[in-house]
C-alpha cells in the first residue's frame, strides 16, 4: 500500500524551538532530531480521505 504524502494536511500552527523546548522540559526527556526533523515537517498533518487496513487474524 503506498499513500500519496501530497494529500497531506496540517491545519496546527509551525512547530518552533521554544514549542519543542517546552515540550522537552515537561516530558523530561530530549526528542530524537529524527522526530523534531518530522514534527517541522508535517506537525500532526492528516490525510484528507480515510484510510483503513484490514488485518488477517488467521481464519478467513
Amino acid at each position: 500500500m503506498s499513500l500519496n504524502v501530497k494529500k497531506l494536511k496540517s491545519e496546527n500552527p509551525e512547530v518552533t524551538a521554544s514549542l519543542i523546548e517546552e515540550v522537552e522540559i515537561v516530558l523530561g526527556v530530549k526528542l530524537p532530531e529524527s522526530y523534531i526533523s518530522l514534527m517541522k515537517k508535517w506537525n500532526g498533518g492528516y490525510f484528507d480521505q480515510e484510510y483503513q487496513v484490514l488485518l488477517s487474524n488467521g481464519k478467513a
